[in-house]
């Protein structure tokens, strides 16, 4: 690909991504319940994908630990993992504004960038985004088919300084015979 990489598209070395959500409101009572499907390619006990809550405040705590890490779901055979989380009252500590934050992070080595930990599809992807209970008020769906719906792509600052969050046909495949991504 355009980045001459060994395993070809995929995630970097010591990146960082996030697809942040825009703005979200809390309605002040009640929690907030995020359902999602996904799938997560990433190197197992290294590389993680978070998701994380960013709160006004910039208070930021993640709903699942460190994150996913291995192969979960497959792409290419529509096979995704799905996830729910559970946002409760108190973790909002008082903010009505917040931020659905999904966080890849890979270390220094093994990935598509060094061909030691090929990827198909990246590292991570998520769809069918939906936020719903009390917390919401009615409830809040993001498939993406009509673009991002307010969504952002942005890197971690220090961490890493790539991203690559973008339409397939926004890509440069230089031998479309040698990566089948349709």
């Amino acid at each position: 690909d355009a980045l001459c990489w060994i395993a070809g598209l995929g995630y970097g070395n010591a990146w960082c991504q996030r697809w942040e959500s825009p703005a979200l409101t809390y309605t002040g009572t009640g929690d907030v319940v995020i359902d999602f499907d996904y799938f997560n390619n990433t190197e197992p006990a290294f590389d993680y994908s978070k998701v994380t809550i960013r709160l006004q405040s910039g208070d930021v705590f993640s709903l699942n630990g460190t994150g996913f890490d291995d192969v979960i779901g497959d792409p290419s055979t529509n096979t995704y993992a799905h996830a729910q989380f559970t946002v409760f009252n108190a973790q909002f500590q008082g903010n009505t504004t917040y931020r659905l934050v999904f966080e890849m992070t890979a270390d220094g080595g093994f990935s598509d960038e060094d061909g030691d930990w090929a990827t198909d599809y990246g590292p991570f992807g998520v769809d069918n985004v939906v936020l719903s209970g009390a917390g919401v008020g009615s409830s809040v769906t993001y498939n993406y088919e009509s673009g991002a719906q307010g969504w952002v792509p942005n890197t971690c600052g220090s961490v890493g300084t790539f991203w690559g969050v973008a339409n397939l046909s926004e890509y440069t495949i230089l031998d479309p015979c040698a990566c089948r991504l349709e």
